[in-house]
């Protein structure tokens, strides 16, 4: 099965760093074949024969952990999940921009109605089982936008975001590897 693996907080200011080469390593030490990593932040895309995502992340989270030194959250998204979640996305306009946020469990039954506090001209909010999208205007200031704390806390669980244009370059290269 196609997998994208969806790190969380690896190569950001500098802090727990793991090189994309260790990164691949360690994917193909739990059993990952033709591993392909996309630029640093830690996404990949392999094949395994693991069948259950949720299983398989636990033992890539445990795997990390032992031999990177530190905890290392991992979403997975099959490469049929992926492009179910790109055909989805809104349109957006020049002055628009999409944030993927990629849940680390299902959101918390109140989930979508705490995120109304958001609500507001230049915010599109779409909550999906495993993820949030949020289509920002350029010129919204959101303080709370730019607290991941806050929005795992409406969330009930930990998230990894990541833009449109890495989205689908991610499900391009997943299809490209098929």
């Amino acid at each position: 099965m196609r997998y994208i693996a969806l790190l969380r907080a690896i190569n950001v200011g500098g802090k727990r760093i793991v090189k994309m080469e260790y990164l691949r390593q360690m994917l193909a030490d739990c059993g990952a074949q033709n591993v392909k990593t996309y630029i640093q932040s830690g996404n990949a895309v392999f094949d395994s024969t693991a069948r259950k995502a949720d299983t398989l992340a636990s033992q890539l989270e445990a795997h990390f952990k032992q031999t990177a030194g530190f905890e290392i959250p991992t979403a997975l998204r099959t490469l049929n999940e992926l492009q179910a979640l790109t055909e989805a996305l809104p349109k957006t306009a020049d002055h628009q921009k999409l944030l993927i946020l990629f849940l680390g469990s299902e959101p918390h039954p109140d989930a979508a109605e705490r995120l109304t506090a958001l609500e507001q001209d230049g915010l599109e909010i779409l909550l999906r089982p495993r993820e949030l999208v949020l289509n920002i205007s350029a010129d919204l200031n959101e303080k709370r936008l730019n607290s991941m704390l806050w929005l795992e806390k409406q969330l009930g669980t930990w998230s990894t975001g990541r833009n449109e244009n890495t989205v689908r370059k991610l499900l391009d290269l997943a299809k490209q590897s098929a």
